[in-house]
């Protein structure tokens, strides 16, 4: 029998392609949110892709992040929005969702070492990486040349003078 070791990858790829919510919610600990959360996502049809929660015992706070592959409910993020605010009022939730189609910001901080910028930028050209990078900011000169062939902004933050107290301060 033949095990086609790439089933995995293909998989993975296909759910990173699929638009999807992501819903990231911090409230006080207590029974049920768990149960509340993934019962509302359930009863529209949703199809949870991805689930973490923890709670920080000494705060008595939760945390959850649950990722909800878009097609499978029947509304938009809008509507899911007006549909979540009871539970949300309930458990007194900080709470926010978004959506993997709209791209995020990245700004980029670097100083000398080129490693993680290189990887960052090929994983961004070759669209890997769904962000928008509106600059670089380094305290160095090193990577400007690098970054602004890329078509980035690149702004030098000069940590070596007398402002360097002020700046850190503010």
């Amino acid at each position: 029998m033949a095990t086609n070791l790439s089933w995995p990858f293909h998989y993975l790829n296909s759910i990173k392609m699929t638009c999807h919510y992501t819903l990231i919610i911090s409230c006080p600990d207590r029974v049920g949110i768990i149960a509340n959360v993934t019962g509302f996502i359930a009863e529209h049809g949703g199809f949870i892709v991805e689930a973490s929660y923890h709670t920080e015992q000494e705060a008595n706070q939760f945390f959850m992040r649950q990722e909800i592959r878009a097609d499978s409910l029947p509304f938009d993020i809008e509507q899911f929005t007006k549909k979540f605010e009871p539970i949300a009022t309930e458990f007194e939730m900080n709470w926010q969702i978004t959506s993997s189609s709209r791209k995020k910001r990245l700004v980029i901080l670097v100083s000398r070492q080129d490693h993680c910028l290189n990887d960052l930028l090929h994983r961004w050209r070759c669209g890997e990486l769904q962000v928008e990078i509106p600059c670089v900011i380094s305290n160095h000169e090193d990577l400007r040349s690098f970054v602004e062939w890329h078509g980035i902004p690149f702004t030098y933050v000069d940590m070596t003078g007398k402002d360097t107290e002020t700046l850190l301060s503010g």
